[in-house]
């Protein structure tokens, strides 16, 4: 792993640290438990039992564009988002959802000679469809075994905003992801870790603003994430949730399909710091919860026909938001 990643979450290593230390100086009840504890990073539906969450957040990134003659620029996207999850247990270690959600995002680009430009974009984003297997289960085994599996159909348009025309939110293209998990409960904290590798398909978004009914296509990549999160117990009511994810990007190319001009950059790796205070409304039932990620973004270059153009850096996001999770039969 990247000396970029450890140097963005050494902090939140020290944190885990010590709270482990203060639990245990607590004396917290660390004997292995394989109930299945809603809001828990671990948790899996039993058969015939629907598992959901619905969440808002609203977040803030911002970052800085250096062009190839020196000049620094300015950048800021506001979104909200609404998002909607469900899932099904067709058994106790087989489970089918979906996944979808709705964004309005505001982007404002401010430039050094003092010009500023708003673009809006909105709209659903492309479904997911995922199958879960819990092929080794703690009540019988050492710990959890989980594999996952994920597939978004390109569903919706994308389309470019500008500054008289809303953009699309949607990807403009199919993605699918493969991956799996480990995680072990004791009765007041479960570590849960896994890995996941996503193909993102060649897309294309429309950009006829540019040239008449022009689109550009940008080609499939592959992208790769390791997880690991937590979830300490503090009493029946309360918890609290804390993460970390690293996203590997891999170079993205591109060409408008009109003028046939190509571009490329190095999509920047992207490390995610989540943390969530859980409250239970009523046990294995009902769980409201207040959310927070800080995500810093790696910088990236992008290159037109060969001639360098902007670079990318200096980027952060702040996003914090309200979900609840849910069960019935």
């Amino acid at each position: 792993m990247s000396g970029y990643f450890f140097k963005n979450t050494a902090k939140y290593a020290l944190f885990i640290s010590v709270s482990m230390i203060s639990l245990q100086a607590n004396a917290w009840d660390f004997t292995p438990d394989s109930t299945r504890i809603l809001s828990d990073p671990a948790f899996f539906p039993t058969q015939g039992q629907v598992y959901g969450t619905t969440g808002y957040s609203y977040s803030g990134v911002t970052g800085d564009i250096t062009s190839n003659n020196g000049v620094r620029d300015h950048y800021r996207n506001d979104t909200n988002n609404v998002n909607q999850r469900l899932e099904y247990g067709i058994t106790n270690d087989i489970m089918v959802g979906v996944t979808d959600s709705y964004d309005w995002r505001k982007d404002k680009d401010s430039y050094s000679n003092g010009n500023t430009f708003d673009y809006n974009l909105r709209g659903f984003t492309d479904p997911s469809f995922e199958v879960d297997w819990r092929a080794r289960d703690q009540k019988d085994s050492t710990a959890n075994l989980d594999f996952f599996a994920f597939y978004s159909p390109d569903a919706f348009d994308a389309r470019q905003a500008t500054t008289t025309r809303d953009g699309r939110i949607a990807f403009g293209g199919q993605t699918a992801s493969l991956g799996s998990s480990v995680s072990y409960e004791t009765k007041d904290f479960t570590a849960y870790g896994s890995g996941e590798v996503t193909y993102l398909g060649s897309h294309n978004y429309d950009t006829s603003f540019l040239t008449s009914s022009s689109t550009t296509d940008d080609d499939a990549r592959w992208q790769y994430s390791l997880s690991v999160d937590t979830q300490t117990r503090l009493c029946k009511e309360f918890s609290v949730n804390l993460g970390a994810t690293e996203t590997f990007n891999t170079k993205l190319d591109g060409h408008n399909a009109v003028n046939q001009s190509v571009f490329s950059y190095n999509a920047a790796n992207v490390t995610d710091l989540a943390a969530s205070f859980n409250y239970t409304v009523i046990p294995n039932k009902l769980v409201a919860a207040i959310t927070y990620n800080y995500d810093i973004y790696g910088s990236n270059n992008l290159v037109s026909n060969g001639q360098f153009i902007d670079h990318y850096n200096n980027e952060t996001g702040s996003v914090a938001g309200v979900k609840l999770f849910y069960t019935f039969n």
